[in-house]
C-alpha cells in the first residue's frame, strides 16, 4: 500500500461528517456512490493489549480490511476475533492467516507503555489531580499516535477499541478493523512464545515501533 495514495478518500477540510458517518446515518446510505466512497476511504483500526502497553494499528481501504477479516474469521470458524478468548492453537492460526491475507494493508505494532508513562508523570507532578494528569498523558499519547498515522495517510477514518476512546477522537464501529488490530497488539506482547518461522513471517509484515522513551522524554520537557 502506497503512503498518501490519492484514492484514500477523506472529506474536504471543514466537512462535518466523513463518508462512514454518511453511510451509517443518512437515509440514502444504500446508494451506490456512497458505498463506493466508503470502500475506497482509508480506515485506521486500533486496539490495545496489556493496559495500553502496546497499540496494534491496521491501515488500509475498507474493502481490503473487510477481505482480510473475513478470510481469517471464516477459516477460524468464528464470528469475531478476540485473541484473549482463543486457545494458543487458534492464536497461532490467526497469526498465520494474517500473514496470508494481509495484502493491501499496513500493519503496525506500537509500544506505548502507558502504565510506565503514568508512573513517570506522577513522580514528576506528585500534587497534580488525577484527572489533570490523565488529560496530560492522553494528550501526549494522542499526538504521538496521530504523527505515526500521518506517515501513511491523511484524514483517514479512525476506529478504535473502547479503551482508546478516552485518548482519541474516534468511532468504535465497525468492528473488523479493531479485531485485526487486536491480533497485532497481542503479537508484540506474546511473540516470544511463537515458533521461529512464524515470528519471522510476522516481522516481515508488521512494523514494530517503540515510542515509549520518546513519550517519557516529551513528558519531562
Amino acid at each position: 500500500m502506497s503512503p498518501r495514495h490519492p484514492s484514500h478518500g477523506g472529506m474536504p477540510r471543514g466537512s462535518a461528517r466523513s463518508s462512514i458517518d454518511i453511510l451509517f446515518h443518512f437515509p440514502f446510505k444504500r446508494f451506490g456512490f456512497v458505498v463506493w466512497y466508503f470502500k475506497m476511504e482509508y480506515i485506521v483500526g486500533m486496539d490495545t493489549s496489556h493496559k495500553l502497553t502496546f497499540v496494534g494499528i491496521v491501515i488500509g481501504r475498507w474493502v481490503d480490511i473487510k477481505s482480510c477479516w473475513s478470510a481469517i474469521a471464516r477459516r477460524l470458524r468464528v464470528d469475531s476475533i478476540h485473541m484473549y478468548k482463543f486457545s494458543l492453537r487458534l492464536k497461532k492460526m490467526a497469526l498465520r492467516l494474517l500473514c496470508e491475507f494481509c495484502s493491501g494493508l499496513k500493519l503496525l505494532c506500537v509500544k506505548v507503555n502507558y502504565p510506565r508513562l503514568r508512573s513517570v508523570l506522577r513522580n514528576l507532578y506528585p500534587r497534580i489531580p488525577r484527572q489533570k494528569l490523565t488529560t496530560k498523558i492522553n494528550r501526549i499519547v494522542k499526538a504521538a499516535l496521530y504523527d505515526i498515522i500521518r506517515e501513511y495517510c491523511n484524514r483517514p477514518r479512525i476506529i478504535v477499541d473502547k479503551e482508546l476512546l478516552g485518548i482519541l477522537n474516534a468511532a468504535c464501529e465497525p468492528r473488523e478493523p479493531i479485531e485485526i488490530a487486536d491480533i497485532l497488539a497481542w503479537f508484540n506482547l506474546r511473540k516470544n512464545v511463537l515458533p521461529r518461522e512464524l515470528r519471522t513471517c510476522l516481522r516481515d509484515i508488521i512494523m514494530e515501533i517503540d515510542i515509549e522513551n520518546k513519550l517519557i522524554q516529551i513528558a519531562r520537557e
